[in-house]
């Protein structure tokens, strides 16, 4: 499975932020250092920034993504809800068997 990409925080901007604010962190994210040369670190970082401005910076893509990103906090949500249901579950099932060994 795909792991989440939370393009709001790789850019550092709330889920509220209109296009000249992504815009404006965008740009300042991907100052540079010129005496730095380039290293493959930091194209990765440049590359995925300019991702995460892509996908918010368009009305379409970003109300999917946000439709998305809305689902998988709900069923990350859900799943923690069942991984703790789960457990009540095996313990009480371990208690009567317990009970009646006795």
């Amino acid at each position: 499975m795909n792991e989440f990409i939370d393009h709001y925080a790789r850019l550092g901007v709330s889920s509220r932020a209109e296009n000249g604010e992504i815009e404006a962190t965008y740009l300042k994210s991907i100052e540079v250092d010129p005496s730095h040369p380039l290293d493959e670190p930091t194209l990765k970082r440049l590359e995925d920034l300019k991702q995460s401005r892509d996908i918010l910076m368009n009305p379409v893509t970003r109300y999917i993504y946000d439709i998305g990103h809305r689902n998988y906090h709900f069923i990350a949500a859900i799943r923690v809800i069942r991984s703790g249901l789960d457990d009540a579950v095996r313990g009480a099932e371990q208690i009567v068997a317990n009970a009646k060994k006795d």
